[in-house]
């Protein structure tokens, strides 16, 4: 993913579509994330800028507590045809860009993993998932001509120098919090 954080809301939406067009332009074909606190219109210029796109199919997935990998694969894979045995792209000759809305929603198993975002992992790593039906379970799909867009709320502290200075605790990239020993 490219990383981009929004600190504060546009003042009009065409502000927000053209944010959404910079990052566009800019990273190409690539995967963007987009970081920001609420009600900064993350989700909101993506959308504008999807509108303005015609050369591009849009699909977008909001995620929820109740987000598994399974509605996820299934989403995803409703959007797309068989080209050849396991290769899968949209309908027609044109890419598609799939945002995931509130990506930090699906909850964390028994063990603190969350395994939606790990097979968003995959896509982004593999370009592709591997098949859930049982004749097929185990073998590989390729996915190709997707463009991958997620906002995720800017819930978590992230490393800056004001949490630098703090002297009573250390920021591990949004992960934990170590208290210092007095």
């Amino acid at each position: 993913f490219f990383f981009c954080m929004i600190r504060r809301p546009p003042r009009s939406t065409r502000k927000a579509s053209s944010a959404a067009s910079d990052v566009y332009k800019r990273q190409g074909q690539k995967s963007v994330l987009i970081v920001g606190g609420p009600g900064t219109a993350k989700t909101s210029a993506v959308i504008l800028y999807s509108n303005t796109k015609r050369e591009k199919l849009f699909k977008a997935f909001t995620f929820s507590a109740f987000t598994t990998p399974s509605i996820l694969q299934s989403g995803i894979e409703f959007e797309l045809v068989r080209k050849r045995a396991r290769n899968f792209e949209p309908e027609g000759d044109k890419m598609m860009v799939m945002f995931f809305d509130d990506m930090n929603m699906p909850m964390p198993n028994r063990w603190g993993y969350q395994p939606t975002l790990e097979l968003i992992r995959q896509l982004l790593e593999q370009s592709g998932l591997y098949f859930l039906t049982p004749e097929q379970r185990g073998d590989f799909m390729s996915l190709a001509r997707l463009q991958f867009i997620g906002a995720i709320p800017c819930t978590c502290l992230l490393y800056t120098s004001d949490a630098a200075d703090d002297a009573l605790r250390v920021d591990l990239g949004g992960r934990r919090i170590i208290q210092k020993k007095k």
